[in-house]
């Protein structure tokens, strides 16, 4: 007699006892579904190459303004035209030897009608920056000119960063990468006159301290620190006591609370840059982990805690960038000045949410 399955019972011996029993039938339809899918996908992909290319490349790959005015160009057949070829060669020519330029750039270029011309410029660019371009152009109202952002590859080839919309005389770029970068700026064919291009730099977060600016700052990043056995990451800014430290972006506050070193501090998460701020030596914060911050909201108030103990009050502040650590935060701020709080919870006769004021370690 054949006991049936249960506590202490025996189960029946499958005929395929032993075997590999394969994946669940309801697994198997699955990935037989998965494969259909994908070869249907790949069939529809294929067809749409032999097709129509140009179109499934402009759905994979958008064209820039520069290149979808040389694709009209060459819808209307006028590809081979010397006007065209030159006008191409003028814009690969401006990426091949840019002039070198610095920023402040203000000039003014007299571009003629019948020369197809581009201009590049050679720009070295700190992460943090934010480079705006303008230009003003005299004459015609409709005329198009096209600027386009490259950036100096590892291999030497320029690679394309980002461009202006079609009809846009401007153009705004927070840089992320330190390097060497090409601005191209090309007007369209039979347009020409005056051209004054513009272009600046200016700092990509708010000072994070009320009132200051970078003339405030007496301590930099990778000074030496303990007799060299470390480097400083971050920046010093000093400031009487109390005064307002601010926000330097919109962030999430993950930690507030001190430490051997910093003392009083706080965090900021900014998720636009995948970067965390760190504010430190404050004589207290003003701020709960988990709120939100805008930038120029008061986070806390300047002060000597920590290992600072001793020292003048200051701020310091660092930058850490997700999976690279600590980064310069002096290109972020240069130019900028630390604005009048947002919001001061003490200035309101309120309480801040924390108050260690003495407390270090």
């Amino acid at each position: 007699m054949t006991q049936g399955a249960g506590a202490g019972g025996t189960q029946k011996r499958s005929p395929r006892s032993g075997a590999d029993p394969g994946p669940p039938a309801c697994t198997s339809h699955l990935l037989m579904a998965w494969r259909v899918a994908i070869t249907a996908l790949l069939a529809a992909i294929v067809a749409l190459l032999l097709w129509d290319r140009d179109r499934v490349l402009d759905v994979l790959a958008p064209q820039t303004p520069h290149d979808a005015y040389l694709r009209s160009l060459t819808a209307a057949g006028l590809a081979d035209s010397a006007l065209v070829r030159d006008w191409v060669a003028a814009g690969e020519r401006a990426l091949r030897e840019p002039a070198p330029a610095a920023v402040p750039l203000d000039t003014t270029l007299r571009h003629a009608v019948s020369e197809p011309q581009a201009y590049g410029y050679r720009l070295a660019l700190k992460r943090g920056r934010v480079l705006k371009t303008t230009l003003q152009v005299e004459g015609t109202a409709t005329a198009q000119v096209f600027i386009d952002l490259f950036r100096i590859s590892d291999t030497g080839a320029p690679e394309h960063v980002t461009s202006a919309k079609k009809g846009v005389h401007a153009l705004e770029h927070e840089v992320r990468r330190d390097g060497v970068y090409i601005m191209r700026i090309q007007p369209e064919l039979l347009r020409g006159g005056p051209l004054r291009i513009v272009q600046r730099t200016t700092a990509a977060l708010s000072f994070p301290v009320a009132g200051r600016d970078v003339s405030s700052v007496r301590s930099y990043f990778r000074d030496p620190r303990d007799g060299g056995r470390r480097e400083h990451h971050g920046v010093d800014i000093f400031a009487p006591r109390d005064t307002p430290v601010l926000a330097a972006s919109s962030g999430l506050v993950t930690s507030v609370g001190t430490n051997r070193l910093g003392g009083n501090v706080v965090w900021v998460w900014d998720p636009a840059r995948r970067q965390s701020q760190y504010y430190a030596h404050l004589s207290r914060q003003s701020v709960n982990t988990g709120e939100r911050v805008d930038a120029g909201d008061v986070i806390g108030y300047v002060g000597n805690t920590g290992n600072a103990r001793g020292t003048p009050p200051h701020l310091h502040f660092g930058i850490y960038a997700f999976r690279e650590g600590p980064i310069d935060p002096l290109p972020f701020v240069s130019g900028a000045t630390g604005p009048q709080p947002r919001r001061d919870a003490s200035a309101a006769g309120e309480k801040p949410a924390h108050d260690n004021t003495g407390s270090g370690g």
